[in-house]
């Protein structure tokens, strides 16, 4: 996909064709889908699996992980960051794990193109309270493909996309089939992994959802 590739197209033929395909049964194609995923976003790293490389057309031209997302790129992470949170609850650790690398990378990119436009620094704020914050997401275990905390880019891009994010996913859960509730669950869950405390605002729209 281009930069400069119109909004309407992106939402109305590339996520929709794009959907299906992080379900797909071949673990290559879905690998290949993440990362051209996360290229798409304005992230642009090297990969382990040469169907993902594939994707990513490495050898045209490289940047880095943590290398400002240009504007159109960010413009499209509301879109199609769904298709590949998708994938960091993948039922294959070394796909979940690429994946998750991916989202920290889009994250990365995403932050330094907002600090970049704000002209100032915006991480978390430190002090007692976000070591606090620190040891209570310590403690939740949170298993694979966590190593760790996940990175401070792709917790402030979720946060700052929870309120648009939600209602989609929210409303996947009560879809009729099987397959695009588990999808919905899956997405759900990634997300507020990543947003941590950012969930908090939105307990009125959760709850209900996730009691019935």
């Amino acid at each position: 996909m281009a930069a400069g590739t119109p909004m309407s197209l992106v939402e109305g033929a590339v996520v929709p064709a794009l959907r299906p395909v992080g379900h797909d049964r071949a673990q290559q194609v879905r690998e290949a889908a993440f990362t051209a995923l996360a290229r798409w976003m304005g992230h642009d790293a090297p990969s382990t699996s040469p169907a993902a490389a594939a994707a990513a057309g490495e050898g045209d031209g490289a940047g880095v992980g943590a290398q400002a997302a240009p504007r159109d790129a960010r413009a499209y992470v509301p879109s199609l960051l769904p298709l590949l949170l998708i994938g960091v609850s993948d039922p294959q650790p070394g796909t979940a794990e690429l994946a998750l690398r991916l989202v920290e990378g889009v994250g990365a990119a995403w932050a330094a193109a907002e600090d970049a436009a704000s002209a100032s620094t915006s991480a978390e704020a430190g002090g007692a309270a976000a070591e606090e914050l620190a040891l209570r997401v310590a403690a939740c275990s949170l298993g694979a493909p966590y190593g760790g905390r996940p990175g401070d880019g792709a917790r402030r891009m979720v946060r700052a996309l929870l309120t648009e994010q939600l209602p989609p996913l929210v409303k996947g859960l009560s879809e009729w089939t099987a397959g695009l509730r588990v999808a919905a669950a899956r997405g759900l869950h990634t997300s507020l992994v990543l947003a941590e405390d950012g969930a908090a605002a939105h307990l009125k729209q959760l709850l209900p959802a996730l009691c019935r």
